[in-house]
């Protein structure tokens, strides 16, 4: 009886009239309306004007969200988060110069001839917010102080899949985080490629090791053998592969794998 069941699911016929399912609802949202409306004109005029309204509603809301996402976008794009690593290093430091930024702001907003003159300049108002904000997340950061890792003292992973790709595709994204603002010493380089790509795709992971392999603090190709056991064909076994081989390297050079991100 299971196996008749699986049949029936997979006929093609099933399948053919589940992809006929969203375009054969399309078509009657389009002409049911013309149609009904000869019957029960008024009951259609309401439905139009309900689903306008829907419609007009639900553009509304994804403009909000879009003007949201692009303002979280920006200020994301404008924090300095090399800054807010240098203040990991001391929180109760960075959390007190917060503070006296902020009491020294809050100063200058109660004096009312400087209120005055400042009134009509909205960002004065903005800046003291994101003081107040500033001075609040390193106020939850210093209560947590004994979790917080030493930024220096992470090295942060960058695990590269490749298949065919050329040197022309791979290795502007490889100089550009040979590039990047960051301490490069810090960064563990790993190109994980697939057997299956060919002796191409083995012979383009050398070469960007070569090159670029001394611009990290540690930098490995890792080949992805074909045909594992268990093992779906895909992106996600071949950067997992990688992993447990970078972990086995990081215990034989005495590095501890939890201090790596």
């Amino acid at each position: 009886m299971k196996s008749e069941t699986v049949r029936w699911v997979d006929a093609r016929w099933f399948t053919r009239l589940l992809e006929m399912v969203p375009g054969l609802a399309t078509w009657f949202t389009l002409i049911a309306p013309i149609l009904l409306s000869l019957r029960w004109p008024v009951a259609v005029a309401y439905f139009i004007i309900g689903f306008d309204l829907y419609w007009m509603a639900k553009s509304y809301r994804m403009s909000y969200y879009l003007v949201r996402a692009y303002r979280h976008m920006r200020q994301a794009s404008l924090t300095a988060w090399h800054d807010r690593l240098i203040q990991l290093a001391d929180v109760e430091a960075a959390r007190s110069m917060a503070q006296m930024t902020r009491q020294v702001a809050w100063q200058r907003l109660s004096s009312w001839q400087w209120r005055w003159q400042q009134l009509l300049r909205t960002n004065v108002w903005h800046n003291y917010r994101a003081l107040c904000t500033e001075e609040a997340r390193l106020t939850v950061l210093a209560a947590r102080k004994h979790d917080i890792l030493d930024p220096a003292q992470i090295y942060h992973v960058v695990i590269m899949a490749t298949f065919n790709e050329s040197l022309d595709i791979l290795e502007p994204s490889v100089r550009a985080l040979a590039e990047a603002d960051y301490p490069t010493d810090r960064i563990i380089f790993v190109l994980a490629y697939e057997e299956r790509g060919g002796q191409r795709t083995a012979d383009n992971a050398r070469e960007i090791i070569e090159k670029y392999g001394h611009r990290f603090g540690m930098a490995m190709a890792v080949m992805h053998p074909d045909g594992l056991p268990g093992e779906v064909i895909g992106k996600g076994a071949n950067i997992t592969f990688a992993g447990r081989q970078l972990a086995k390297s990081l215990h034989q050079k005495g590095l501890t794998p939890s201090m790596s991100l």
